[in-house]
Parts: C-alpha cells; structure tokens; sequence
C-alpha cells in the first residue's frame, strides 16, 4: 500500500509539471488558475499589487535659502512629503555632498536640528530626502546655503581683503579701537589694539600694508607683524575722517579731509613709505567729503559728498583739477568697475544705488535698494560681474549689465569681496562678521 500511494503520488507531479510545461491550466475553474493569472502578470509586467510609491515632491522652507546668519546648530524645516515614513537631513560644504559635515537621519517629524555644528564663515549646502519603502525623493528646491557668521570684535565697521586672499582685516570702531585680522578660509581670529575710533580699511595691491582712518588721524598697518608702522596726522586736528583708498603702485593712498584751517574740503594724498600728506588737492567744498574710491589706472579718484549735496567730485590726481558729477543724489559708498568704465555710488536715504559712467561723467542708472549712508557700503568682484551693497535691513547682490538685485535679509555696515569673487564679507555693529556667497 505504501508502494501504490507513492507511485500515484509521483504521477500526480509529473503530470502537473508537464501540464506547466505545456501552457496548460490544471487548476481549471475551481480558483487555483487565478492565482496562477497573477503571478504570470507579475512575471510579465514588473508590477506587485502590494507596491509603495515613493515619497511625493516637498520644498525645504526654513532657513530661507542664503540665510547668513544661522547658527552653528541651526534648526532646518521643510514642508511634508505624502507618503513618506522618515526624512534624512545632511549639510555638507559643496553642491555635490561628496562629504557630508552633519546630518540627521531617520526623522519623523519635518524639521530637526543639527546635532553636529557646522564651522563659522563657511558656505553650506543642506538638503533632505523623504523615505519609505517604495524609494526616496530629494526637495525638489535643493540645497540651499547657509553660513554662520564669525565674531570679530566690538562694532566692527570696515573691512578688506588682501589681494591673495588668505586675510580679511576689519575695523573695530570703539575708543582704543582695535583690528582683528581673519584667516581665510579657516576664519580663526586675532586682534590687535591701534588706538583710536577704527573706521575703514584699505590694502594696498602688494598686501603689505593696511591704511586704517580713524576719528581724527590715520595707521598705516604692517600686515606681516600686525603692528602699526606708521600714523598719519592730518592738518586739522578737528577732522572726522571715514574713507580711504590705496593706490595702484602701494605708495600712495587717497584719503578725504579736512584743509589746515578745518573749513574746506581736501582730498589727502598719503606717501605710505613715510606717512606724511604729500599733497592736499581742494574739493572746493565744506564738511561734505566722506568716502573715496580710485580707478583701476590710479588716474582720478572720486568723491563722496553725503547727504548735504547731490554731486560727487572726480579729482585728477595728476593735475588735481576736479569735475563735478551731478545727479547722485546723496553719497556715500563708492566703487570702480576693474574695467575703469563704471562707477557705483550708494545714495542713502534716497534708496538707490546710482550707476555713472566715466567716460561721460553722468549718471546712467538707477538701481532701487534699501537706506544704505555708509562709506564702505559697496564693493564690486574682479570680473566686473556682481557688486554687492549693504544697506539697514539687507544685503543685495547685483548682477552688473542687468541691474537686477537680489536681497537676503539682514543688513550690515561695510563689504568686502575676496579676490576670486565668490564670497562677501560684511560687518555689523553687533559684532559679527558675515559671509555670503556670490552670486
């Protein structure tokens, strides 16, 4: 008996496999060929009736993207993914995430805040992706930068960069004022006390040397020992000074002030190897010269005039005649294109920042923006492309050609672009030093 039911049995199987082998259905009607419909529907076509589809598109939200001033453990919002089971956070310092530098993985909320803190003055780039057993999907708005601002003293006012970029220098405006020099791109600090009420600052081509104003005289900074090397004494004991420009060549800076009877208006020029005023050439005004910005060919310099005036003065540092150029506005902030064609001057309370051509001596354009009355509130990058301006409330990036802005909120006091014109640095009376990509 053992013998006959096993045989039937291996008949049974045999039968059935050449049946499936044949195409044929054994199960006939009695619901065994449905299931055998679905799994050959699954073997055709891919699909499982039990599939999950990926997380559906989502947006990050917060910080706004361009947001310069998170901190180092800032708490990152997006909106919801349908579908979604968990979100993975990671913040790296390229668009590629090739290293990631915090991350958070397995939330199930839509924020979290980085447990891993990111390092001041750098550029980074977060995203989130939403997760669930069907796939993942990335924000579809990713990534966005971010920065952390870096503390450099007590009201720092101006800044610069040396021309290779591993320096930024900036001014902080307080009695027995100091400067902090900043390493880039680590952003590691140090200050060093020049007396006085820091205001601007300006590096001559070679990086040597740094022209710092202050309320009533001026230092030329040894950059190599972070030393003052030298004070230049203006002829007016009672001037007020803001602006200042190293010279093509680095010996010379421009420097507008008082005249020895402290009533008109001069443009100082400084020989940096001695400190002494080696000319004062007359702006033919009173108590109206603020900042001052020098062409590429070290020809002319021009002159902002505040809010009492609407012109600027273009000086001929050869023969120092000057031109007027009228239709400013008020002015304070000055800056050259690297061509020497082009001239940037903030206007003030009049919101604007006008355009002037030099070759003309006219205003061309006029670019709405924020109250921006400060003498160091402009720069332009060395390819000519972008300018940045800091106004009250916001910082805006132009694209030069086309005039258009684009703000981030958080304004400041004075800007510096580094050499290769991707980054501005800008200072704020509450100590920091902020640094935003370009563009």
């Amino acid at each position: 008996m053992r013998l006959y039911g096993f045989g039937a049995w291996l008949g049974s199987v045999l039968g059935l496999l050449l049946a499936g082998c044949s195409g044929e259905n054994p199960g006939g009607s009695d619901g065994g060929g449905g299931g055998d419909e679905g799994t050959t529907a699954d073997a055709g076509s891919g699909v499982d009736s039990g599939a999950v589809d990926p997380p559906g598109t989502f947006t990050l939200t917060s910080p706004s993207d361009g947001d310069y001033r998170v901190t180092t453990t800032p708490a990152l919002a997006w909106s919801p993914s349908s579908g979604a089971v968990s979100y993975n956070v990671e913040v790296a310092t390229s668009t590629t995430f090739e290293t990631i530098v915090s991350q958070v993985t397995g939330v199930t909320s839509t924020s979290a805040t980085l447990t891993t803190a990111i390092a001041p003055g750098a550029i980074h780039y977060w995203r989130v992706t939403a997760v669930n057993a069907g796939g993942s999907t990335v924000a579809s708005n990713a990534p966005f930068w971010m920065s952390t601002p870096v503390a450099v003293g007590s009201n720092p006012h101006g800044v610069a960069v040396t021309p290779d970029g591993t320096q930024a220098i900036v001014a902080n405006d307080v009695t027995a004022g100091s400067l902090t020099f900043v390493a880039l791109p680590a952003f590691t600090t140090q200050t060093v006390t020049v007396g006085g009420y820091p205001k601007q600052v300006s590096i001559t081509p070679d990086g040597a040397l740094a022209i710092v104003t202050e309320l009533n005289d001026a230092k030329i900074v040894d950059i190599a020992t972070k030393s003052v090397a030298r004070t230049v004494t203006p002829p007016c004991v009672a001037t007020t000074l803001y602006g200042v420009a190293a010279a093509p060549g680095s010996e010379t800076a421009l420097m507008p002030d008082f005249d020895g009877g402290c009533i008109g208006d001069v443009l100082d020029v400084i020989n940096l190897a001695t400190g002494a005023i080696t000319t004062a050439i007359d702006l033919g005004s009173s108590a109206t010269a603020f900042g001052v910005a020098v062409t590429p060919d070290g020809a002319t310099g021009l002159v902002t005039r505040g809010i009492t005036t609407t012109s600027v003065r273009r000086v001929n540092l050869g023969t120092s005649a000057y031109s007027i150029i009228t239709g400013t506005s008020s002015s304070y902030g000055a800056a050259v294109t690297p061509d020497g064609l082009t001239a940037l001057v903030t206007s003030g309370p009049s919101d604007t920042v006008k355009v002037i051509s030099l070759t003309s001596n006219t205003v061309t354009a006029s670019i709405p923006f924020e109250s921006n009355d400060d003498v160091g509130n402009v720069a332009i990058t060395a390819d000519g492309l972008h300018a940045v301006v800091v106004g009250s409330f916001y910082v805006g990036v132009i694209t030069l050609g086309t005039n258009t802005v684009k703000s981030h909120s958080g304004g400041g006091t004075s800007v510096a672009v580094t050499p290769d014109g991707t980054r501005a640095l800008v200072t704020s009376s509450d100590g920091n030093l902020y640094v935003l990509k370009i563009p």
